[in-house]
């Protein structure tokens, strides 16, 4: 039984997290147990009696800031809890800050349902991995493990892409990337050569269409051009196609 909570003091966002996690739309390798909480306390409460998967918590809250809340959970919940921030902020600063509070993953407001699900699907299991099941079912994850990450590995042209961990490894050098960074670079791997317009980017990196999506490719473009150093120099480049989107290419050695 995988036992989620979720802390909103908004009744609409609290359906939508239920929608995602709970709905008709939402499958799972085993039954799910979603309980809801309106209020810090409340929650708190429930934390101090029973040991969860994953907390789903809203930053901003009547009582008790999720920040707060966050460290509560980090200082004295099980180790293998754990935590996706719901924040309807979006900069450097306010990531820098939840994740250094331990906070695994962050999702900005409005979002979509489905993306929410695939990243709780995602650090359930990565938890489960890595400190195992509170089950005799432990023993089974471990066993598991080398062949989850050798399944998790994908490579394209000498980089080695890991779903597990969100690196990209090339020459033997893991570079570790946030995961909207991740799935921009793989999906341009995926795609080497083709004109990606930025309403595909945005689909399958973002998974909802919104201007501040398309804004934000830009410097996520950037980003992974520098980390993974897609740079002529080394046999790639990045084109921008002016009013539709980008390509990747590999250049060919003239030698």
């Amino acid at each position: 039984m995988i036992k989620i909570v979720a802390l909103d003091d908004n009744e609409i966002h609290l359906s939508l997290i239920e929608q995602a996690l709970v709905g008709p739309d939402a499958v799972w390798d085993e039954p799910v147990e979603l309980e809801k909480f309106r209020t810090s306390l409340e929650l708190l409460i429930h934390l101090k009696k029973s040991d969860v998967d994953c907390v789903i918590l809203d930053r901003n809250l009547p009582d008790i800031p999720g920040d707060l809340v966050l460290k509560w959970v980090r200082e004295n919940s099980s180790q293998s809890t754990a935590v996706l921030i719901l924040t309807s902020v979006e900069n450097e600063e306010d990531v820098v800050s939840l994740l250094s509070a331990g906070a695994d993953e962050y999702l900005t407001k409005p979002f979509h349902p489905q993306e929410l699900l695939i990243r709780a699907q995602r650090l359930i299991k990565l938890y489960r991995l890595k400190f195992g099941q509170r089950s005799v079912e432990q023993v089974m994850y471990k066993e598991a493990l080398p062949q989850a990450e050798k399944v998790s590995k994908r490579e394209i042209e000498g980089f080695v892409f890991d779903d597990f961990t969100l690196t990209v490894s090339i020459g033997g050098h893991s570079v570790k990337l946030s995961d909207r960074e991740y799935r921009l670079a793989k999906y341009f791997f995926s795609n080497i050569g083709v004109n990606l317009s930025r309403k595909e980017i945005v689909r399958a990196v973002y998974f909802k269409e919104s201007e501040d999506n398309e804004r934000s490719i830009t410097s996520h473009v950037h980003l992974i051009r520098e980390k993974l150093n897609l740079t002529l120099e080394n046999g790639w480049i990045i084109r921008p196609i002016y009013g539709f989107g980008y390509r990747l290419n590999k250049l060919i050695s003239q030698e």
